[in-house]
């Protein structure tokens, strides 16, 4: 495990660029810094268009296959708070984000950092960010393995997750150089599913924040939107089952504002059950 003052990245590189500078901090957010990206969900006042327990079956079929998880992921770049990259990657196996190296995993989408200085306008961040943006070597893979979502570190920058924007933990979390990192999987899910549609516990969670090349979460407490370079990334087959049950169960509390002119219309209930058939679980 790493140590707290223990270098960031290589030390292959000039002392003075194995670890960011003790005023980093000191750097300001662009104006134009955006909030976290809030995931869109129903309104409570809408009018929904629910699928009935059929329509449900057939589109889940294109979200599991035999019990597999197929999803594309909403990938979000961020220097400093300010998003400079959105991409949809399509292919379900997963994804490499990197710089400027060519990829050794073919069955991957390639999806590239942009140069901090197309994006940027303060020297000393685009110094900083371009410091960690070299140190990326292959880069990082996130990929799907056997229904869980997992990374792994390919150069020197060392990187770092968590499942949400806030954690609720400050205890960093590293991704390894040596092996895949289970950062989600199906039955986490799952488990948070049932709870959010029986009203036992909140949405689930399931975009993944990775930090490269400083701690996160931090220790001492500051927001992901002052770290160099965060990227999120949302399993889209999860973002639009999570914004289905939402509509689910605000059906079943506000059927005065619904139009629920459907034959056999799904329930918190059936949609658990079909849920749970596509996914395997036990």
């Amino acid at each position: 495990m790493m140590e707290m003052g223990a270098a960031l990245c290589a030390s292959n590189y000039p002392p003075e660029y194995a670890v960011l500078p003790s005023n980093l901090s000191e750097i300001r957010p662009t104006d134009s810094a955006d909030g976290a990206c809030a995931m869109p969900l129903a309104d409570e006042g809408s009018n929904y268009t629910l699928p009935n327990v059929g329509e449900f079956q057939t589109q889940m079929t294109g979200y599991f296959h035999n019990g597999q998880l197929a999803t594309q992921f909403e990938v979000t770049i961020y220097y400093r708070g300010r998003r400079v990259k959105e991409q949809t990657v399509k292919n379900p196996d997963g994804f490499r984000l990197c710089y400027t190296s060519e990829s050794k995993f073919p069955y991957l989408d390639d999806l590239r950092f942009p140069e901090a200085a197309s994006c940027l306008s303060d020297q000393q961040q685009i110094m900083y960010t371009n410091r960690l943006l070299e140190g990326m070597g292959q880069g990082l893979i996130v990929e799907v393995n056997n229904n869980q979502i997992c990374a792994q570190r390919l150069g020197s920058c060392r990187t770092f997750w968590s499942m949400m924007e806030n954690p609720r933990s400050n205890e960093p979390r590293q991704i390894s150089s040596k092996e895949l990192t289970v950062l989600y999987d199906l039955s986490q899910f799952h488990q948070e599913m049932c709870a959010f549609l029986n009203s036992e516990g909140g949405s689930p969670q399931y975009s993944i924040w990775l930090c490269f090349g400083e701690l996160w979460p931090d220790p001492g407490d500051r927001t992901w939107n002052k770290k160099m370079i965060m990227v999120q990334v949302t399993p889209i087959t999860f973002k639009l089952l999570h914004e289905l049950a939402h509509g689910v169960g605000a059906s079943s509390l506000h059927g005065d504002s619904i139009n629920l002119q459907l034959s056999d219309p799904l329930s918190s209930s059936s949609f658990l059950f079909i849920l749970e058939q596509h996914m395997d679980i036990e």
